[in-house]
């Protein structure tokens, strides 16, 4: 994952994968990789 990305960004992509799992557009892969980004994501998010 690139440092360079601004908390904004970050933050509106973790939101996109919320959004994505609660209206069940992913499948189960899907869902298992955008877990991982998310928990990346958040980990940025309080880093930062």
């Amino acid at each position: 994952m690139s440092k360079d990305i601004k908390y904004e960004a970050a933050y509106a992509e973790l939101q996109g994968i919320v959004r994505k799992m609660e209206n069940d557009e992913l499948d189960i892969d899907q869902m298992a990789d955008q877990l991982k980004r998310a928990q990346e994501l958040i980990k940025l998010c309080k880093d930062i």
